[in-house]
């Protein structure tokens, strides 16, 4: 059966290339930047500048109303590769086991294309050999080790990809991942802070703070119990600590602060056993606290940060001679709250600012349909219509199952299913979505909400008892989804120690 459907794929390709009307096996290149609202992509604000994705959309199309199914990064990305909603696919969570569903890397592998991944946040690392987003990629480029890679690291593993392919004819699908507008948010150079770290009153090392404040070494740890201290002059949270000798974690215990805790001072007892020293792996993560304006201001400058590196890779691209023969999308996975609805980070509800990301596809240079594409730019997108999108634009099968719908076609756009679950939100909540209205679900309560997004973009008046009886079809239709997804199996997350500690660290 697999040996049949590559053949068919294969045959497909084949004829594209020697018949003028069909697009031929160009590369594809598909770029998330991870955690990226679509009001901070758009190119209409002064304040925000993007160039480098501002001049992919005037040579592509831009899709301003494109939303995510998810407020997470594994659901959202496996909801964008299968072309399958949140509920459909199972994965639900982060670190859970990837179900055997038909993904776009398989698809193109099986097709004849080489492929290949550069990942940069943990959420989407192979929790399993085979089990996760790494399934169809050729190659699959990550770090155990660090939690998220900056711009110019994800530039560089790429670079390093594509000559790796240089002597190469087959086409190629490269998932590049950017990471940059995850929390914490770096001051890039904007501020300098730190945070002492002391061991028994001693200085470890001076953790700077303003950036991503990770410190991985060795320390020797005396028997009995001792004082490490996290000392600031400014607020500053400990987002992870872990102690490690040759046997395990050693004891620790919070005498000032905890977890998470906003202060000027953290002090933790640790405990060695034995009755040796140990020399031990001290590893912490610690974030400068911000205000309201430094985390918008904070985050924009890390928005303006992968932009340029976005920027370096396409112009890579050009200087390869593959731009303008490359298919070539960029969306983010999910947005990000600033402080609306009280909140800051993603994850906990469904409203657009953790929905609505941004959009450019660029088809192959004198591509055919490029004013179809065009003249579906203001449809509502869901992040599953990616797909069958791509592989219209080659002239491929679909995948099978998809549940979204190709950009290239006339079919009219469907309402946005989205969904977020427990433990990572406070309540499990479903939503629909068109281009006016808002139907939000929360199943444990059975509370509807509904907002009108066009008189009220902020989502912040309820219009549910004056129009429930307009929307009862979305009602029923929420109903259905909520209980399918609770009476599915679905698979528990995978969270052996280090996975655990990565997820933590980025607020987890």
């Amino acid at each position: 059966m697999r040996l049949g459907l590559a053949v068919c794929l294969g045959a497909l390709l084949l004829a594209g290339c020697g018949d003028s009307n069909r697009p031929g096996p160009a590369p594809v290149v598909w770029i998330v930047v991870d955690t990226l609202r679509a009001d901070h992509a758009s190119g209409l604000s002064p304040e925000i500048r993007t160039p480098s994705i501002d001049e992919l959309a005037r040579d592509g199309v831009r899709f301003p109303k494109t939303f995510s199914h998810a407020p997470l990064t594994l659901p959202s990305h496996v909801a964008m590769f299968s072309s399958r909603h949140v509920f459909t696919s199972g994965v639900k969570l982060n670190a859970q086991v990837l179900p055997e569903l038909p993904m776009l890397s398989t698809w193109f592998a099986r097709a004849g294309y080489r492929t290949a991944a550069v990942v940069s946040l943990s959420s989407l690392w192979p929790i399993a050999a085979g089990l996760g987003m790494e399934r169809g990629f050729e190659t699959y480029v990550y770090d155990g080790n660090v939690d998220c890679w900056p711009a110019e690291r994800v530039h560089q593993e790429l670079e390093g990809v594509l000559d790796g392919w240089a002597d190469g004819q087959e086409p190629f699908f490269l998932f590049a991942h950017f990471s940059d507008p995850h929390d914490p948010y770096n001051a890039h150079g904007t501020v300098e802070r730190f945070v002492d770290l002391l061991l028994d009153e001693r200085l470890v090392e001076r953790v700077r703070t303003s950036e991503f404040g990770f410190r991985q070494g060795m320390v020797t740890v005396p028997p009995g119990e001792h004082r490490l201290e996290f000392r600031g002059e400014h607020a500053f949270k400990v987002r992870l600590l872990e102690v490690r000798g040759p046997e395990g974690l050693l004891p620790t215990t919070w005498q000032t602060g905890k977890l998470w805790q906003d202060g000027k001072q953290a002090v933790v007892t640790i405990t060695n056993p034995t009755d040796q020293d140990l020399e031990c792996d001290l590893l912490a993560l610690v974030g400068d606290s911000l205000s309201s304006e430094e985390t918008k201001s904070r985050y924009r400058l890390e928005v303006e940060h992968v932009d340029r590196y976005v920027g370096e890779f396409l112009a890579s691209l050009r200087r390869r001679g593959l731009y303008d023969q490359a298919l070539i999308l960029l969306t983010a996975d999910h947005g990000e709250a600033l402080g609306e609805h009280g909140h800051v980070g993603h994850v906990v509800n469904l409203h657009d600012e953790m929905l609505h990301v941004p959009l450019v596809i660029k088809l192959p240079r004198g591509h055919a349909k490029t004013a179809q594409l065009a003249s579906n730019s203001e449809r509502l997108v869901r992040l599953i219509d990616l797909a069958p999108t791509v592989l219209d634009a080659l002239d491929l099968p679909g995948l099978p199952g998809q549940q979204g719908s190709s950009l290239l076609g006339s079919a009219p756009a469907q309402a946005l299913l989205a969904e977020t679950y427990r433990p990572l939100a406070p309540k499990t909540q479903f939503a629909l979505r068109d281009p006016r209205f808002k139907l939000m679900y929360f199943p444990a309560d059975h509370v509807y909400r509904l907002f009108d997004v066009l008189q009220d973009p902020g989502e912040l008046a309820d219009v549910f008892q004056s129009k429930a009886g307009d929307f009862i079809v979305w009602q029923q239709e929420l109903a259905r989804t909520a209980a399918a997804s609770a009476a599915a199996k679905t698979a528990e997350p995978v969270l052996d120690p280090k996975a655990a500690r990565r997820l933590q660290g980025l607020g987890y």
